[in-house]
C-alpha cells in the first residue's frame, strides 16, 4: 500500500464532496482505497503505484483571502517504509509561473516539476580538485589524487556517465528561490568540453537549478577561509564565478515560442570550481622560478609548502586539459 499525502494551499480548504468521488471506480483508476481529511492535508491510501500517470483531481475553495499563498507539498511514500518517498511543491501558477499543479505528468510548456527530496549534487571543494581526483596522464605520480590511483574521483569517467561537460560563467544569481523550494543562476557557456544533447554553443546563455536546500551544503572551506581575511562574503555560485559542471540532459521548455533549455542539477550532477588560466600560468611561473621540480629538496620548509600548493595546482590545471582531449576522442575508454 502506498500513501499520497496532498497539502493544502495557504487560505483554501477542500470541496469534500469532490474527495469523496474519487472512490468510485472510474476516478484516478480505481487506486484510491480511502481517505483522510485533516486541516492541513489530504491523505489517500492507495492499492497500487503503477508505472503510468494517474491524476487525482479534487476541488479546493480560497477560505481566506492571502495575497501570496504559500506553495504546499505533495508525498508519495511506502505505507510500510515511509523512508521511501519523494515529494514535490505546488502553487497558484500566477504566483509562482515555474511551478504548476495539473501539468508536471502531461508536459506542460512552462511546468517544474521535480522531486524536492533526495540527495543533492557534489559540489567538490579546492582541496578535493588537488588531492582527489584522479590523473589522466602518468597516473604513477599522480600530484592530485593521495588516495592512489582507483581511489579518486574520475572526471572524465563520470562526464560520460552523464549527458555534458560544461564550464560555465556565472552571470546573474537569482535572490527569491522558487516556492522557496528552488533556486537558479544563469550563465555563459564558457567552454563546452562535452556538448551533450542540448549542443549548445559557446557563449550561450543557460539556466541552471537546484535545490535550495543543496545550494546551501555547497560550501567550501577555502572560501571560508578567503572571506574570513577579506571580511565578505564569498559564495560557491557567485556572478562572475567560473564553473565546472557535469550533469544529466536539460529539460525543453517553450517560453512563448522560444525553446529554451533548462538544466536542473540532481543528485547525479557535480560541480567545482574552475582554476582559472591565470592561475595556472602563475603556478606554472611559480614552479620555474623556485625550482619546485628540480631542486625541491633543496628549499626551506616555507618554499616547500608553497612548491607544493603550485604543483598541485599545476597538475589539476594539465588533468582537465588532458580530459578535455580525452572527452574529444570519445568515450569508448572511459570504464
Amino acid at each position: 500500500m502506498s500513501i499520497l499525502e496532498i497539502g493544502f494551499l495557504t487560505g483554501f480548504k477542500p470541496i469534500n464532496a469532490t474527495i469523496g468521488r474519487l472512490l468510485k471506480e472510474k476516478f484516478a483508476d480505481g487506486i484510491i482505497d480511502q481517505y483522510e481529511i485533516t486541516q492541513q492535508n489530504v491523505i489517500f491510501y492507495l492499492t497500487r503505484i503503477g508505472a503510468e500517470g494517474v491524476t487525482v483531481a479534487f476541488d479546493m475553495i480560497q477560505e481566506i483571502e492571502v495575497k501570496q499563498p504559500q506553495p504546499a507539498k505533495i508525498n508519495v511514500y511506502d505505507y510500510y517504509e515511509p523512508s521511501i518517498r519523494c515529494g514535490i511543491f505546488y502553487s497558484l501558477p500566477k504566483n509562482f509561473p515555474n511551478i504548476r499543479t495539473s501539468n508536471c505528468e502531461e508536459g506542460g510548456d512552462d511546468s517544474f516539476c521535480k522531486c524536492a527530496e533526495g540527495v543533492c549534487l557534489k559540489c567538490r571543494t579546492r582541496r578535493q580538485q588537488y588531492e582527489e581526483t584522479t590523473c589522466l596522464q602518468n597516473a604513477t605520480n599522480c600530484q592530485i589524487c593521495e588516495r592512489g590511483e582507483g581511489q579518486c574521483f574520475n572526471p572524465f569517467v563520470e562526464a560520460c556517465k552523464r549527458n555534458y561537460m560544461y564550464v560555465v560563467n556565472v552571470t546573474k544569481t537569482f535572490n527569491e528561490s522558487i516556492g522557496d523550494v528552488f533556486v537558479g543562476f544563469e550563465a555563459n557557456i564558457w567552454n563546452e568540453t562535452k556538448p551533450g544533447s542540448a549542443l549548445v554553443e559557446k557563449n550561450t546563455k543557460v539556466t541552471f537549478t537546484l535545490r535550495t536546500d543543496c545550494h546551501k551544503k555547497c560550501k567550501d572551506p577555502h572560501l571560508e577561509k578567503i572571506a574570513r581575511s577579506n571580511n565578505k562574503n564569498e559564495e560557491y555560485i557567485k556572478v562572475g564565478g567560473l564553473l565546472t559542471i557535469i550533469g544529466g540532459a536539460p529539460e525543453k521548455l517553450d517560453r512563448g515560442g522560444v525553446t529554451e533549455h533548462t538544466f536542473f542539477l540532481d543528485g547525479t550532477a557535480t560541480i567545482e570550481r574552475y582554476i582559472p588560466d591565470k592561475k595556472c600560468n602563475q603556478a606554472k611561473t611559480k614552479i620555474e622560478k623556485l625550482g619546485c621540480k628540480v631542486k625541491f629538496d633543496q628549499l626551506n620548509e616555507k618554499k616547500k609548502a608553497v612548491c607544493t600548493k603550485v604543483l598541485k595546482r599545476d597538475a589539476a590545471c594539465k588533468n582537465f586539459i588532458d580530459i578535455a582531449e580525452q572527452l574529444r576522442q570519445g568515450c569508448d575508454n572511459s570504464s
